[in-house]
């Protein structure tokens, strides 16, 4: 079976495929990647990096003709790829310009599309809850997720080929940034398949718990599949928000209730 995970992005996208066998462990792992600068571009090994075009040229197109030239070595990468994890929309990423968020929507949007059409269950990852799986860190930065990468895996990643990019920017950040998010779709399948006792417990926490009050964890992230009911993020939060307001009225009770049997148990001693 192969996973993949992708790091949108409408200049560089990073995009990680794995093989995996039937203890879903990796056989096999392609990077794959499109950058507008010529010395980046890469095909040796596993890694795979195509030169789209010059800078100021790419900038000049409009994003349909954008889209064209990239929707096409992303749907090479997906083919026999059945599950897909994404980041989700980076709202921080906006800017003017090519990057201004209205593009980016319109870009990730796309993407989805396409891949949702090819069949593939489809599962986007919050960013805080991908750097917090990868580093321990919700807000880590674009070189703790690189270095985290190679210190935790180094059987996957590969050196010699990625010393030859522009350490931790664009393509070299947005491989490293994908690989975890198809990282964390593989250890949601070992969970799904085998259970907890698979997992590293600290991967296993990592998954299932939040920061956040009520929000949901990766574990809990719903997945888009042609053919399949989906339930949104938002009927998600609203039952979790639910179940911590029915747990916090439970302990509530259960607190009246002891204040109670202490007052009562007073009462009786002060009477006898």
């Amino acid at each position: 079976m192969k996973i993949a995970g992708i790091d949108p992005s409408i200049k560089s996208s990073g995009i990680v495929v794995m093989d995996l066998d039937d203890n879903l462990e990796v056989k096999d792992i392609q990077f794959y990647g499109y950058t507008t600068t010529k010395m980046y571009a890469v095909d040796e090994g596993n890694v795979h990096i195509a030169y789209l075009c010059a800078p100021d040229k790419y900038s000049a197109l409009c994003m349909p003709e954008r889209q064209r030239l990239t929707y096409d070595i992303i749907s090479k990468c997906l083919d026999e790829v059945t599950f897909l994890g994404m980041e989700d929309y980076a709202t921080s990423k906006a800017h003017t310009g090519s990057g201004s968020i209205l593009q980016i929507a319109e870009f990730c949007g796309g993407i989805r599309y396409l891949a949702y059409t090819k069949g593939l269950g489809i599962i986007n990852f919050g960013i805080g809850q991908i750097k917090r799986f990868a580093t321990g860190d919700g807000d880590a930065d674009k070189i703790s997720m690189c270095v985290s990468f190679k210190s935790e895996y180094p059987n996957l990643y590969p050196t010699k080929i990625f010393e030859k990019l522009k350490q931790f920017e664009s393509p070299h950040n947005d491989l490293c940034d994908a690989f975890w998010m198809c990282e964390i779709l593989r250890e949601l399948m070992v969970l799904e398949k085998f259970g907890e006792d698979k997992l590293d417990p600290s991967k296993f926490a990592l998954l299932t718990t939040t920061k956040t009050l009520g929000a949901i964890s990766l574990a809990e992230s719903p997945m888009m599949k042609l053919g399949m009911e989906y339930e949104s993020v938002k009927k998600k939060k609203k039952a979790k928000k639910e179940e911590v307001r029915r747990i916090k009225e439970e302990l509530a009770k259960e607190r009246e209730a002891r204040k109670a049997a202490k007052k009562s148990s007073r009462k009786r001693r002060c009477e006898s």
